[in-house]
């Protein structure tokens, strides 16, 4: 019975080493350069609102790389869109706030991580637009303040005495000032 028993446990912590090691119970170690790794990775870096810094562990640069070695991965593919839905949210937040150059580069952004989007693609040519303007109109008024400032108007100088005025017809008057 005792040699039985033995048998028997040592089968069953046999079995449950060899199935943890295959990845059958416990937590899988994921490795980062598989495609689960990637999507897991991706996501998270999704979760967090990192859209592409730090640099090698955001949406941008995990969904990129995974899809440069699985083309074509639904779930990578999930995960961009949902992200791109994300940061036009978030682009046109910045645009209600007044920061347009943020908002121009997150809709810029959104448009480069799902390029199929038609509101990012919209979004990223209609800020890009606005920062031009009004970046033009920074430099017209830059420009024009430019000009005030380097040649200020010069007051007219007024005289507090009386002056002669000889007129062509040679008769003298006086103007009181």
């Amino acid at each position: 019975v005792f040699l039985f028993i033995a048998c028997f446990l040592i089968g069953v912590i046999g079995a449950a080493t060899l199935a943890y090691e295959m990845g059958y119970v416990g937590p899988k170690a994921e490795n980062p350069q598989s495609l689960e790794g990637y999507v897991h990775r991706a996501r998270a870096a999704m979760h967090a609102g990192r859209w592409e810094a730090p640099p090698g562990d955001n949406v941008r640069d995990l969904t990129t790389e995974g899809l440069s070695k699985y083309p074509r991965d639904p779930r990578l593919i999930q995960i961009r869109s949902e992200s791109t839905s994300q940061i036009v949210k978030d682009a046109i937040g910045q645009k209600y706030l007044g920061h347009m150059d943020q908002a121009e580069h997150l809709a810029t952004l959104a448009h480069q991580l799902d390029p199929t989007d038609a509101t990012a693609e919209r979004l990223a040519a209609e800020y890009a637009a606005e920062v031009d303007a009004a970046a033009d109109a920074g430099v017209a008024a830059f420009d024009a303040g430019a000009a005030t400032t380097t040649h200020p108007p010069t007051a007219p100088t007024v005289s507090t005495h009386a002056t002669e005025v000889a007129p062509a017809n040679g008769a003298r008057s006086t103007i009181e000032l």
